[in-house]
């Protein structure tokens, strides 16, 4: 339970715990990385914590929960990241065809979105289902990750962060544009 006074933006995500705001990491899966929660202030964009992705060899990557979608429809995938060692990679990953959808690199020190795609992502006529990855390019590369965002036109509701409780707490609806640091008014 976390109370909260004055007024907080979260995320909404296809993403089981995209906001990075989940105890711990079980909702991603690592293959040749390690995953943390981090809170010093440098390493969160939004929110309480963010995760650090550090690779330690191989294909490093850290996959989220696989989720369903519609064939040939248009996805939104962007996510925040901050490059301490490296190349991160953000990437829409195909689970139905076992294959890259597209993906998106930074290799900026300071916090930087990237969007898969430009901003939109057809999805493939035979895939089903996907999940994001978020992958460095090399065996040692180091990221933190925040607000990894998968939306599409096509739904109109979306499950709420893991710290709400009630629609009590929420008090408005708003976006934030691609590339903005705050909500558009």
């Amino acid at each position: 339970l976390r109370l909260t006074d004055g007024l907080h933006y979260f995320l909404v995500t296809l993403v089981t715990d995209g906001d990075m705001e989940t105890s711990g990491v079980t909702n991603w899966t690592a293959t040749t990385a390690t995953l943390s929660k981090e809170t010093a202030a440098a390493n969160v964009m939004f929110g309480a914590q963010s995760m650090r992705v550090l690779f330690n060899g191989g294909v490093p990557r850290a996959q989220s929960a696989t989720f369903n979608v519609v064939p040939s429809s248009t996805l939104f995938v962007s996510a925040w990241v901050r490059v301490a060692v490296g190349t991160a990679k953000l990437v829409l990953w195909d689970v139905t065809n076992g294959e890259e959808i597209d993906s998106a690199t930074s290799t900026q020190r300071q916090w930087m979105q990237v969007n898969v795609g430009n901003g939109a992502v057809t999805i493939p006529s035979t895939c089903k289902q996907v999940a994001v990855r978020l992958e460095g390019v090399g065996a040692t590369d180091d990221a933190y990750w925040d607000d990894v965002c998968v939306l599409t036109h096509l739904r109109r509701t979306y499950d709420l962060s893991s710290w709400l409780i009630h629609g009590g707490q929420i008090q408005d609806v708003c976006y934030l544009p691609q590339g903005q640091s705050g909500p558009e008014t």
